[in-house]
């Protein structure tokens, strides 16, 4: 290592110092921070000393496109998944995990919803809808998320209520009979109180002429999701989020 000397006086060293610091503070040189609670505190993503993948809800706000868990990994590298009996859903991380179709194994990949674990794979082809982001930490997360995450961990988080919620609907049709609503509103109150009320409802008919069976197992979709979120933050001094 190389080692540089500097006899300029100390008053002189500072005044030298100020311009350098105002203009790394300038916001026009600085870029946007995307806080993370994947660690599971929240903290800057430059910040998180491991592979951290963030989608973000404008990634996600085509309803035509991302309907269920399965979906999303078009929005990411090193991640797969395994889909069976049309919505259990086997996630892979770096090639980490098994596929294993049967309805109660565990996936090697943590999947989790709003800090609630799915333990099997029928329960990890959830319906999107309303999403603030989707976090994915990439290798070994077995220090954060405990067992049956050898292959890293992924956490679906909706938008919560608050002052500044969004509020939308939207409609879509598609080929095959393709119908796709959603929306999502909510208040905020001058007490600290607030809701979100956020909705979906799919449907489709089959995508496969199955001459052998049932035509459902064609790929017949009718599917819907609703979900309350409620926020008080001025509960016990805090923030009291209910789902």
């Amino acid at each position: 290592m190389k080692k540089f000397q500097c006899s300029v006086a100390p008053l002189a060293l500072l005044a030298f110092a100020l311009p350098a610091t105002a203009q790394s503070n300038d916001p026009v040189s600085r870029l946007d921070t995307i806080v993370t609670t994947a660690t599971p505190s929240a903290a800057p993503l430059t910040d998180i000393p491991m592979s951290v993948s963030v989608i973000e809800s404008s990634d996600l706000s085509l309803a035509d496109a991302y309907a269920s868990a399965e979906d999303m990994t078009d929005l990411l590298t090193g991640v797969e998944a395994a889909v069976a009996n049309g919505t259990q859903v086997a996630f892979q991380i770096r090639g980490v995990g098994a596929v294993d179709h049967q309805a109660l194994t565990p996936t090697a990949a943590a999947v989790y919803s709003d800090g609630v674990y799915l333990a099997t794979n029928v329960q990890t082809g959830l319906m999107l809808y309303d999403l603030a982001r989707v976090e994915v930490l990439k290798g070994p997360q077995g220090t954060l998320y405990g067992r049956n995450a050898s292959g890293g961990a992924i956490n679906f988080i909706s938008a919560k209520p608050g002052e500044d919620q969004r509020r939308y609907v939207r409609a879509g049709y598609g080929n095959l009979n393709r119908v796709d609503l959603d929306g999502a509103y909510g208040e905020y109150y001058d007490n600290g109180f607030s809701y979100r009320l956020a909705g979906r409802y799919l449907s489709r008919d089959a995508a496969l002429d199955n001459v052998a069976g049932p035509e459902d197992a064609g790929g017949v979709r009718d599917e819907f999701g609703l979900r309350l979120g409620l926020n008080w933050e001025e509960a016990l001094g805090g923030s009291l989020l209910v789902r």
